[in-house]
C-alpha cells in the first residue's frame, strides 16, 4: 500500500509538471491571438509584458516566442504605439525592447519602422504586396512625425513630468518641416560639426542651456527671414568651435548695437535662458559670464522694454525655486534689497497698465524667496 501511494503521488507530480512545462506556451498562444484577433488595449499590454518578463529565463519560452513573432504581430503592437510618456506607451516599448534584445526577435521584418493610428495603412500595403512592391518612403515617415510634440520635446526631455508645461498648444510654434530644402542640410552638416569640435571630453554632459542653443539654432535655420538669422549664422561661421561653458552669445544678443531688431535679438536669448535654466549647473553656467547681475542692473533701464523685463522677471522665478540657487541670490547678490528698490522704480514706470503685472511678478519672487529662505528655516538647516 505504501509503494502503491508513492507510485499515485509520484504520478501526479509528473502530470503537473507536465502541465506547468505546457502552461507558459498555452498562455504566450492566447496572448498572441488575442492581439491579433481584435485591437490592442492596455490590458493586453500588461498581459503580454508580465509574460515576457516571468519568461525570459525560459529557454523553450523564448525559443516558442522567438518563432512565432512576425510582421503581423509587431505591426499590431506598432499601430497602437504614439510614441509618449503614458504608461500604454512605455509598456509597448518595454515590450519591443524585451522582443528585440531578450527574445533576439528580428526586427528587420517591421523596418523602417512607423507608428501610431496613421500607419496601420502602411503596414496593410506592406503584408499584402510585401516590402519590395510597397516601399516606405523618407516623406511617408517624415508625415507620421508631429513637428509640434517633437520641439516640446526638445525643451522639455529633461524636465521632471510634474513641471512639464502642459499649456495650450499655441504656446508654441511648429516646426515646419516642409520648408526643409537641399541647401539648409549643409548648415545642418555645419552647424553639427561645429558641436563635435567644441567638445574637449569624452560623453561630456551639457547643460540645458547650450543644448537649448542648438534645439534654437537648428529651428532658425528654417526661417531665414528672421532677424535673428543673421547674427546668429555670422557668430556660427566666425568660430570654429563654441565655449560649452558659457551661454553662446550672451553679451551680443543682449546689448544688441542693432538699430532695427534689437528688441527681438534681446528677447530671444532671454526667452532661451527663461526656458533652459531648470537646474543649478546652468546658473552657475550663466553665472561665468555674470549673467544675473548683468539682468539685475539692466531691469530698470530705459534699453529694456516690458516684454524684455518680463523674461528677466521669469527667470528670476525660476531661479529661487532652486534652494542653493535661491541661497546664492539672497546673500551673494542681494536680492531682497533689488526687489525693494525695483518695485518703487517700476511704479514710476510708464505705461500703467503694466504695472499691476508687473508688480505681481515681482511679489512672487519675493514670496518664493521668503518661503524658502524664512529665518526659521535657516536657524533649523544651521
Amino acid at each position: 500500500m505504501k509503494r502503491k501511494k508513492e507510485y499515485v503521488s509520484s504520478a501526479h507530480k509528473d502530470v503537473n509538471t507536465t502541465m506547468d512545462e505546457h502552461r507558459p506556451r498555452d498562455s504566450w498562444t492566447t496572448i498572441k491571438d488575442a492581439i491579433l484577433d481584435s485591437s490592442l488595449t492596455p490590458l493586453h499590454i500588461e498581459r503580454l509584458s508580465d509574460y515576457l518578463r516571468s519568461q525570459k529565463d525560459d529557454h523553450s519560452a523564448r525559443e516558442a516566442v522567438q518563432r512565432s513573432v512576425d510582421f503581423q504581430f509587431l505591426s499590431q503592437i506598432l499601430i497602437s504605439y504614439n510614441a509618449t510618456t503614458s504608461s500604454t506607451d512605455r509598456s509597448i516599448f518595454d515590450v519591443m525592447d524585451l522582443l528585440e534584445n531578450t527574445y533576439k526577435v528580428n526586427m528587420s521584418v517591421i523596418s523602417p519602422v512607423v507608428w501610431g493610428e496613421n500607419s496601420r495603412e502602411i503596414y496593410r500595403k506592406r503584408r499584402q504586396f510585401g516590402g519590395t512592391l510597397s516601399r516606405t518612403t523618407p516623406n511617408e515617415v517624415l508625415e507620421l512625425l508631429d513637428g509640434l510634440r517633437m520641439w516640446k520635446t526638445v525643451l522639455n526631455h529633461s524636465r521632471s513630468l510634474f513641471s512639464v508645461d502642459t499649456g495650450e498648444m499655441s504656446l508654441y510654434d511648429e516646426l515646419d518641416v516642409d520648408a526643409v530644402e537641399d541647401r539648409h542640410k549643409y548648415l545642418y552638416i555645419y552647424l553639427l560639426r561645429i558641436f563635435k569640435q567644441s567638445i574637449e571630453s569624452v560623453a561630456p554632459r551639457l547643460s540645458h542651456m547650450v543644448s537649448h542653443f542648438f534645439s534654437r539654432v537648428s529651428k532658425l535655420f528654417l526661417h531665414p527671414e528672421s532677424p535673428l538669422f543673421s547674427p546668429v549664422l555670422s557668430f556660427l561661421s566666425l568660430k570654429p568651435v563654441i565655449d560649452l561653458n558659457n551661454v553662446p552669445e550672451l553679451y551680443k544678443l543682449l546689448l544688441s548695437s542693432s538699430t532695427d531688431h534689437h528688441h527681438q535679438e534681446r528677447e530671444w536669448i532671454l526667452s532661451l535662458i527663461s526656458e533652459s535654466l531648470i537646474e543649478p549647473m546652468d546658473y552657475n553656467l550663466l553665472q561665468n559670464r555674470s549673467g544675473v547681475k548683468l539682468l539685475l542692473s539692466l531691469f530698470p533701464t530705459c534699453m529694456l522694454n516690458m516684454a524684455s523685463r518680463r523674461l528677466i522677471l521669469a527667470i528670476l522665478k525660476s531661479a529661487v525655486q532652486m534652494p542653493s540657487v535661491a541661497h546664492d541670490l539672497f546673500y551673494r547678490m542681494n536680492l531682497h534689497s533689488w526687489i525693494a528698490s525695483i518695485i518703487t522704480v517700476l511704479l514710476a514706470m510708464n505705461p500703467l497698465n503694466d504695472k499691476p503685472a508687473a508688480v505681481d511678478n515681482i511679489e512672487a519672487i519675493q514670496s518664493t524667496v521668503e518661503a524658502k529662505w524664512h529665518p526659521k528655516q535657516r536657524r533649523c538647516a544651521s
